[in-house]
């Protein structure tokens, strides 16, 4: 059985690789940087870059968490960040987050790519629950997700602090079972259009 941490793994178009030690000063000269105080909880150590990156290989290290840097296969160039959290295996469910993208690349099949491979990988890894907890001022975040058929499934008032020190509500939603195959689907046709449109 494949594992969610399992390498190599890549699509045509992308790879992701776990992020390591190694990959703290290309992710701190990114923009990635500034979504954190957008849309990340405030955590105990602090809010600064460091902090998170040190507090995320804590977390990878407790298997609870699995962070990828994504790199574009044409010229290996950064093209983003992903992650599965909230691992449960026995209940065979995670969330996916601490996601983003290169500006550059918006719009474009990388992030259908993204999404499709972390489906494809949670499917052959046999977990039946994908999550998404996302601010509800991330109002573009959420259609994205509902445009894959994710259900909505409630809003959780006041549920954390945002790095930038504001209280977020925060929207739950998740794909299920079938619902995982039907979005995979999804996007496997969206990433032809797009590829044929360019």
């Amino acid at each position: 059985m494949t594992n969610l941490d399992s390498e190599p793994f890549e699509t045509d178009h992308i790879r992701l690789s776990i992020v390591t030690p190694a990959d703290r000063e290309t992710i701190a000269s990114e923009n990635a940087v500034q979504s954190m105080w957008d849309w990340l909880p405030m955590i105990g150590s602090g809010t600064n870059f460091d902090g998170y990156f040190d507090r995320v290989m804590v977390e990878a290290k407790s298997g609870g968490l699995v962070p990828f840097i994504v790199r574009l296969k044409t010229d290996n160039s950064f093209a983003g960040l992903v992650a599965f959290e909230g691992i449960s295996r026995m209940h065979r469910r995670h969330r996916i987050g601490f996601s983003w993208v290169r500006e550059d690349v918006r719009s474009t099949m990388i992030g259908p790519a993204i999404q499709l491979a972390l489906f494809e990988r949670a499917y052959a890894s046999r977990f039946r629950r994908i999550e998404y907890l996302i601010p509800s001022a991330n109002v573009r975040a959420i259609a994205s997700v509902e445009r894959l058929g994710a259900q909505r499934e409630g809003v959780l008032r006041g549920y954390y602090r945002l790095a930038n020190g504001t209280w977020a509500d925060v929207v739950s939603l998740s794909l299920v079972e079938q619902e995982i195959t039907v979005a995979m689907d999804r996007l496997k046709l969206r990433i032809r259009q797009m590829q044929t449109a360019a």
